[in-house]
């Protein structure tokens, strides 16, 4: 019988076709975690809520509050996380973050985009990143689920009308032509619909509040690793950086994880 997944993904960084040199207009990912339905629903979605009730309380109609790194990053002066601008709550929950981050069961798959490299590369390309991304992103998806014998449902949250509708074009076009070495009925096999399932905040899903979380810090890591520029300055997003190179980024026995959980475009020159 096949495994049941969830992949929740979610983008970082500039994912518009105009680029410059300054780093967050050059570079651009799709984070993808991927988790098992029965651990999903019996084990991480409770406990993820129980850690922002601890952290930030319920809200009004007693729910956990909606968590983005954007307003960690930045705690606001007002509202429930207001409270991350005193350092011994925020030294609180950075650690009690990371040690979720360490032990729940979960696989991340990242691909990034050197727009300038690429189109130095492709010169008169004129397509959508969104392709390139997704294409790194569901090549790697496949192959973990088709050697687990698993299938999984794609989650993804909504941006703006633009980016929705670019982000499904390119999704229902590798579902319906699938890629280079898998075909598309192979890939529908393991990928349950041709559509992408659209989230907003407003569902709350513990899954996709991950993908927010770890999207930032998996792009900052890679890039650092492929160009040996853009020291990561933050030691919170080097700690994540360390945990999903460590454990989460997907690889297959020995191997590690570049080319697998992490995908770089375009392809690093051998």
């Amino acid at each position: 019988m096949s495994t049941f997944h969830r992949i929740y993904m979610d983008d970082s960084g500039n994912v518009d076709a105009p680029t410059t040199n300054a780093v967050d207009v050059r570079y651009g990912s799709i984070t993808a975690v991927i988790l098992a339905d029965d651990y999903l629903q019996g084990t991480f979605n409770p406990s993820f809520d129980a850690l922002s009730k601890k952290h930030f309380g319920l809200d009004e109609g007693g729910r956990p509050h909606n968590i983005h790194r954007r307003m960690l990053t930045r705690a606001p002066e007002k509202g429930p996380f207001q409270k991350l601008r005193d350092w011994g709550a925020r030294d609180a929950w950075d650690k009690d973050v990371l040690r979720m981050f360490e032990t729940a069961q979960y696989t991340v798959v990242t691909a990034c985009v050197d727009k300038v490299a690429w189109y130095h590369q492709y010169p008169a390309w004129t397509g959508d990143f969104y392709e390139v991304l997704v294409e790194g992103v569901l090549e790697r998806c496949f192959f973990f689920l088709n050697n687990r014998d698993g299938e999984a449902e794609v989650n993804i949250e909504t941006k703006n009308p633009d980016k929705d509708e670019r982000i499904k074009r390119e999704y229902r076009k590798a579902m319906l032509k699938g890629f280079d070495f898998i075909p598309a009925a192979k890939l529908r096999k393991r990928l349950t619909s041709i559509e992408p399932n659209i989230l907003t905040k407003a569902d709350r899903r513990p899954g996709m509040q991950l993908a927010d979380l770890l999207a930032g810090p998996a792009l900052a890591h890679i890039r650092h690793l492929h160009t040996d520029r853009h020291e990561i300055t933050s030691g919170f997003v080097r700690s994540v950086a360390a945990i999903l190179e460590d454990k989460k980024f997907y690889r297959e026995g020995a191997r590690g994880p570049d080319g697998y959980g992490r995908v770089w475009r375009p392809k690093p020159k051998t």
